[in-house]
This record gives C-alpha cells, sequence and structure tokens, in this order.
C-alpha cells in the first residue's frame, strides 16, 4: 500500500483531518451591555450537519484514493474532489460561524482554535501528492512511448 511518497503523503492528509470532527474549532462570548449575562457559543464540526458531511466525505475520498495507488488518473480525480469537498467545508464553516453569533448582543470575546492550522497542512499535503501522481504519471507515458515497461 505504501509503495510511493504520495500514498504517504494522503495517508497523512487524511488522519490530519480526523480530528477537525471532534475539537472544538471556534468559540465566542458574547453578551448583553445593559445586564451581566455573558453566552458562550462553541464551533464542533459533528454538531453542525452542513460542515460535518463536506469534511467526511474529505476523509473518505482521501481513503479510496489511498487505495488506488495503481490507477494514477483515478487518484488524481479523487484528489480534485478532495480540493472541491475541502472549499465548501471551509464555505459551510464561515456559514455557520457568521449565524453563530447573536446580532442582538455584543461580542466580547472570540476565538479561532489553533486546531484551524490542520486543513491548511492536509491542503499542502494534497498539493505535494497531486504533483508527485502527476510526475509519476507523466514518467510512466514517457517509458511507454519508448518501449520500456514497468
Amino acid at each position: 500500500m505504501f509503495q510511493r511518497i504520495q500514498t504517504v503523503y494522503i495517508f497523512i492528509a487524511a488522519l490530519v483531518l480526523v480530528p477537525l470532527h471532534y475539537f472544538t474549532i471556534w468559540t465566542v462570548a458574547y453578551g448583553n451591555l445593559n445586564d451581566d449575562e455573558i453566552v458562550k457559543e462553541i464551533f464542533v464540526v459533528k454538531e453542525h450537519f452542513l460542515a460535518d458531511i463536506p469534511l467526511l466525505a474529505c476523509v473518505a475520498l482521501l481513503l479510496i484514493a489511498l487505495f488506488l495507488f495503481k490507477n494514477r488518473p483515478i487518484q488524481m480525480q479523487l484528489l480534485k474532489g478532495y480540493f472541491l469537498s475541502m472549499a465548501v467545508f471551509g464555505l459551510a464553516s464561515m456559514y455557520i460561524i457568521r449565524n453563530l453569533k447573536a446580532p442582538i448582543f455584543s461580542i466580547i470575546s472570540e476565538e479561532y482554535q489553533v486546531i484551524l492550522i490542520l486543513p491548511i497542512i492536509s491542503f499542502v499535503l494534497i498539493i505535494l501528492a497531486y504533483l508527485q501522481i502527476k510526475k509519476d504519471e507523466k514518467a510512466s507515458l514517457g517509458n511507454e512511448e519508448v518501449g520500456i515497461k514497468n
């Protein structure tokens, strides 16, 4: 299964995305200036269907691509699907965070958690994997033209 470096990249990228499902990504505390009541809201992906489905789709696409190392063109298509799912996840997360804010109250504190670096790490790893797959595909096509079989 781990025959090439891109397989390692894909595996690590899938592992990196799993904690996003469980941990808090964003917290906000807001309240009314007239009284002392402070309300805290948190954003955990598994509690929001709109963001959870694209995240789980990303992980599933990566796991499927992991086992298709012999079929590089399909593996590249799955990684393109990962990029699309990741974009949907990002947009859904922004939409949820924007709607969790209470417009009537003033925001006292707002924090994005360090765990938000994980999608960026995953994204970079998948770009590296995609480039490596493309390089291998180009090399195998070049070898077929010369008449060399892998």
